[in-house]
Order: C-alpha cells, then sequence, then structure tokens
C-alpha cells in the first residue's frame, strides 16, 4: 500500500484500506438483522462486548482482499497488527511490499522499510483511523455517535452492519457501509464497503 502526496491518491487509499478485524458474512448466522444502539445494548449484546473486551489481544495477523470495480480478482496483502488504545493501531504490511501505517487521533503515520516516514492529517483519513481504533477497541458507544448499525447474534457468532448517520460522514469515510464479524472471544473480520464491487475485507487471527 503506496501513498502519494495527491488528495486523489490520498482518497483511494481511503477507499480501499482497510482494518477493519475467519467468519464468512452472509452464511455464519442464521437470525435476522435487527436495528441496535450501540450505546445502549441489550442484555445479550452487552454480554458479548463485555467478554469481548476482556478477551481482546493486543496483537492480530491479519490477511487484507481489496476487490475494485475495474479487475476480475482482488488485490491481497497480509501483515500483522497490534492495538493498544493510547497508541492507536499499527498495521505492519509485511506481503507483498514491507510497510507499515499507523493509525492514531492525529491521522496516520506512514514508515517505509528503510525508515523513511510521512504523516497524513486529512479529513478522510482521521475518519478511516477512528472508525478503525474504536472498531478493535470494542468502543461500540463512541462509534454509535457517527454510525446507526444492524446486528445479528448467533450461537458464538456475531456481526454488526454499520451505516454512517449523515451523508457528509459517509462522503468523509470514503464507504458506505462497515461491517464487523466476530464470536465470542475476538474480532474476526472487518469489511468496509463502497459499492457491491468495491470494497476492502481484512480478517484477523490471534498472534501466535
Amino acid at each position: 500500500m503506496v501513498l502519494s502526496s495527491s488528495s486523489a491518491a490520498l482518497a483511494r487509499f481511503g477507499r480501499t484500506f482497510a482494518l477493519t478485524c475467519a467468519v464468512c458474512l452472509g452464511g455464519a448466522l442464521p437470525l435476522p438483522a435487527a436495528s441496535l444502539d450501540l450505546a445502549d445494548l441489550p442484555g445479550d449484546w452487552q454480554r458479548l462486548l463485555t467478554g469481548l473486551r476482556e478477551q481482546s489481544g493486543e496483537c492480530a495477523a491479519f490477511e487484507e482482499a481489496r476487490y475494485r470495480p475495474f479487475k476480475r480478482l482482488p488485490s491481497n496483502f497480509a501483515g500483522e497488527a497490534h492495538f493498544a488504545p493510547e497508541l492507536g493501531l499499527t498495521l505492519h504490511y509485511t506481503q507483498p511490499v514491507d510497510v507499515t501505517y499507523r493509525l492514531h487521533a492525529e491521522g496516520l503515520t506512514r514508515i517505509n522499510a528503510d525508515g523513511d516516514r510521512r504523516e497524513f492529517q486529512q479529513a478522510e483519513v482521521q475518519a478511516l483511523a477512528a472508525v478503525m481504533r474504536q472498531a478493535l477497541a470494542f468502543d461500540w458507544a463512541a462509534l454509535a455517535e457517527q454510525y446507526t448499525a444492524d446486528g445479528q447474534l448467533g450461537d458464538g457468532d456475531w456481526q454488526l452492519a454499520l451505516s454512517p448517520r449523515s451523508e457528509a460522514e459517509s462522503e468523509a469515510l470514503g464507504y458506505r457501509t462497515v461491517k464487523l464479524a466476530g464470536n465470542a472471544r475476538e474480532l474476526t473480520r472487518l469489511e468496509l464497503e463502497r459499492s457491491n464491487r468495491e470494497r476492502v475485507v481484512i480478517t484477523f487471527t490471534p498472534c501466535e
């Protein structure tokens, strides 16, 4: 994943990046989706959230697939993710390139393999960094400030579909829907969807 200094490149990055963070959406949960208030969860969801926060690890291996309208097959990436509430999210890509991205409250820092650093503080980058951090911290109350949610909770598996509350927020983020999925122990999948043919899917597994 390589950024240029142009705003167009940053917009493309915002649309194709991805934690959001394995379960295949649409096939694992038989229950219909129901609207949720992430700031005031019902009991079964609150118990799930409490358990996720207690068991959440700070390290996960990830695989990322980027689907583009003009490509038949996705572009695939892999690496390791590290998360700490006070520091933010670090994604170290190891395949096919070696580059690290740190998503924090001010935006994003890119660190190349040779140590060269570059800061990005554009609004779309800050919006993406925020949703990724909140998703991996299981800070669903913070997500509720900007997103409505539909959720499915099955026997040990769950998924959420988040939609920005306003068109302005959707434009800032660059995505129409953010989907999260996991089990009782962890987040296993994060999907950023711009359209049916343009999306980023990241799957997470615990570090060994």
